[in-house]
């Protein structure tokens, strides 16, 4: 209830706000059927919903602001978890005739929602970060990222082990070599790593060079780990790992595109979600939920599970 009583400070003296009191009881109403380990983390998030809600509604803060945010709590409550067979099918609805998006308009829109996420939640424009990039659609993410990590003033690092072959790879590399943007070889010491290997496609068995390259990544202690979509070597759909295989341990954040797949339903860490493009009729077709992103922003930090 901390950010409640940030919003009290900030609005009381020109708005009437609801006190603190009244604030969790409504909230706690919302969440009466939620069980209680549940409720508790969910009642934390509300707090944090209305203190971003008040920053860019600052008239509306007050109960109808919390029965909002309450509103939306609701939604969360009930998330849907893709399997790598829907979100591969929601991907080609979007890029379906009815739809129009291409492969980059939507890798673009991803990789702008990856940095966007990192910077909120490393919340230092001071750290240094290196993109390690696949040769897939998760490493064009990754290196959509890296370009807009570097325009919003990040030391960004790129370790791109194996080039895809589409044409397009070939472009975002142009365009980060006109950035400065270092590629490297090695790992260079970094305040974070952004894993964007493997995506939801990824099936079979990590080999080299992507087996030493996670490897490596695991054993540095000392960085944060930031995962694009899916921590690579995880299985998408949510099974246990071979006991030979290799994937990426104890990630400290996941970034979901377009819905969160199975393979991090149980993800402890920080979870944020970006895939504010997809249209009213494809989440309907597909029963998403209608996230509710706050504001005008791309991003959504999820509630803890």
């Amino acid at each position: 209830l901390g950010y409640l009583a940030e919003v009290w400070r900030l609005g009381h003296s020109s708005v009437q706000v609801v006190t603190k009191k009244s604030a969790k009881r409504l909230i706690v109403t919302a969440l009466r059927d939620v069980p209680s380990a549940t409720r508790r983390s969910m009642i934390g998030f509300a707090g944090f919903g209305i203190s971003r809600l008040s920053k860019f509604q600052p008239n509306r803060v007050g109960a109808r602001s919390i029965r909002h945010v309450s509103r939306r709590l609701a939604v969360l409550r009930k998330m849907k978890y893709l399997n790598a067979e829907t979100a591969a099918a929601v991907d080609e609805s979007l890029m379906g005739e009815e739809v129009g998006f291409t492969l980059e308009q939507l890798m673009e829109l991803a990789g702008l929602a990856v940095a966007q996420a990192l910077v909120d939640f490393v919340k230092s424009p001071q750290c240094s970060v290196i993109v390690v990039a696949g040769p897939g659609n998760n490493g064009g993410d990754g290196l959509v990222a890296a370009r807009h990590l570097k325009q919003f003033g990040y030391k960004v690092q790129v370790l791109y082990p194996k080039q895809g072959r589409n044409e397009h790879y070939s472009k975002l590399r142009k365009q980060l070599d006109a950035e400065k943007v270092e590629f490297v070889s090695e790992f260079p010491p970094a305040d974070v790593i952004l894993d964007s290997i493997f995506g939801f496609s990824f099936k079979g068995t990590v080999r080299d060079p992507f087996r030493e390259v996670i490897s490596s990544i695991n054993s540095q202690q000392s960085s944060k780990v930031v995962c694009v979509d899916v921590p690579s070597g995880w299985d998408v759909d949510g099974r246990e790992p071979d006991q030979d295989s290799v994937r990426i341990e104890n990630p400290d954040c996941v970034i979901s595109l377009t819905a969160p797949k199975a393979a991090v339903q149980n993800f402890q860490g920080a979870h944020y979600l970006g895939g504010r493009f997809v249209p009213e009729h494809v989440r309907e077709a597909f029963d998403l939920e209608r996230y509710p992103y706050p504001g005008d922003k791309g991003i959504l930090l999820l509630p803890p599970n």
